[in-house]
């Protein structure tokens, strides 16, 4: 094998490292981004729960903002489900997870 052939060599593997590190931190940064808009929609449906509890909404209203919340909750969870998967090896980062009530 000759010297150019061995240098070519490196320089592939360099790059399908280059290439698997990169797509590694974008898997990463969208599985952050999937757990920002769970987040959200937590704080949404929390917000619409105290909004009926004031009864600044209509139970009509109530109920249909509920189930789309929800609706979109389950999806956003499917998303995030797999990433945590992987991170049952390390138990500190484990996915959103909803807010409990009471002490």
């Amino acid at each position: 094998m000759s010297l150019f052939d061995k240098v070519k060599e490196q320089a592939q593997t360099l790059t399908q490292t280059a290439t698997e590190a990169a797509q590694k931190g974008q898997d990463k940064l969208d599985q952050l981004q999937a757990k920002r808009q769970l987040d959200a929609l937590y704080r949404e449906l929390g917000a619409v729960t105290y909004r009926a509890a004031n009864q600044d909404l209509t139970p009509e209203v109530q109920k249909a903002e509920t189930e789309r919340l929800v609706s979109a909750i389950r999806a956003q969870e499917e998303l995030v489900k797999p990433a945590d998967q992987q991170t049952t090896d390390n138990p500190g980062q484990g996915g959103t997870t909803p807010p409990t009530s009471g002490a």
